[in-house]
């Protein structure tokens, strides 16, 4: 289910990406920010993935908006400063991408 009319990462792989980045980054200190800001978002993708509840239409919004500011954190800023979705479907290729080490 992608639920962005410009999103080419499904709904899915969102939930996937978002829940393992928190718990692969989650003490890293450069994205202590994103996580502060996002923390529901996060906190929803974890729960989510591990099968502790099905998404409601809030927190489908919370995924999303956490997805985006994830993306404008991680990606580099094309012209005019939009990111655009890279509509990968792992977290590895979202770091690769983003040249996290």
């Amino acid at each position: 289910m992608n639920t962005s009319k410009t999103s080419t990462t499904s709904f899915d792989n969102k939930v996937s990406i978002l829940s393992g980045f928190f718990v692969e980054y989650s003490k890293d200190d450069r994205f202590s920010k994103l996580f502060h800001e996002n923390n529901l978002g996060f906190s929803y993708s974890f729960g989510i993935q591990n099968k502790h509840f099905e998404p409601s239409k809030t927190v489908t919004l919370y995924i999303e908006d956490t997805w985006n500011m994830f993306l404008i954190a991680l990606l580099p800023e094309p012209e005019f400063g939009f990111v655009q979705d890279p509509g990968v479907s792992t977290l590895e290729q979202l770091v690769e991408l983003a040249g996290l080490d």
